[in-house]
């Protein structure tokens, strides 16, 4: 591949099914998913290639010995305000951990949920720089989705226990 500089991009968040879509409506060169409920379709026009097995992790406020669940929030942003003000505990993907407030901590799961993360391309004319993109991906999911920030005394086995 010829490399003429820098490849341009952004990051435009959505749930997996959106961003399926708008791969095939040609408005994304690549797209990284997830197989949580309800999954991924199988379809024809993409490439789906797995990126690596992501574990759920248990969001707390710092020193917070137990935290309540009694409050919803839709979006993470809001979740994390919640947690920060001691209000909350949430459930969140564990490759977010390098992105979570400094005002959190999180700590593991003994069985935690686990979700498949993809790429999904289009497999007519691709875009030169997939194929190194998901190789950076490749390489930041399987380092990322096993190493929690800071090791917690014990792992989080239910409500009400720390």
């Amino acid at each position: 591949m010829e490399r003429s500089g820098p490849v341009r991009w952004s990051l435009l968040p959505g749930l997996s099914a959106h961003l399926h879509d708008r791969v095939i409506a040609g408005d994304l060169d690549v797209a990284v998913v997830t197989d949580a409920p309800p999954g991924l379709p199988h379809d024809p026009r993409l490439e789906r290639r797995f990126l690596g097995t992501d574990e759920m992790v248990v969001v707390l406020s710092l020193g917070h010995p137990r935290a309540r669940v009694d409050l919803t929030a839709a979006h993470l942003h809001g979740k994390l305000a919640l947690v920060a003000a001691g209000h909350a505990i949430a459930l969140v993907p564990g490759v977010l951990r390098c992105a979570l407030r400094a005002d959190v901590a999180t700590v593991p799961l003994v069985d935690p949920p686990t979700r498949g993360l993809y790429t999904l391309t289009p497999r007519q004319d691709p875009h030169p720089a997939t194929a190194a993109l998901f190789e950076q991906l490749a390489t930041a999911c399987g380092g990322s989705s096993r190493a929690p920030s800071s090791p917690p005394e014990k792992p989080y086995v239910g409500r009400g226990e720390a």
